[in-house]
């Protein structure tokens, strides 16, 4: 993921991800992400969007 996301910051491109799996939004935060949204697909599970802006 570092090289992915040490070049969306070389070129100012946010990064948008979605987990199922709230253990991982911990994870996700440490690398720069926030959460914009907790949604839930109809009749199935939790997932939360969250984005990455370039520094």
């Amino acid at each position: 993921m570092q090289p992915l996301l040490l070049q969306a910051g070389q070129e100012q491109t946010p990064c948008y991800l979605e987990t199922f799996a709230e253990r991982n939004l911990a994870f996700y935060v440490q690398q720069g992400f926030e959460v914009t949204d907790k949604s839930r697909v109809k009749d199935g599970p939790v997932f939360w969007g969250m984005v990455r802006h370039p520094s």
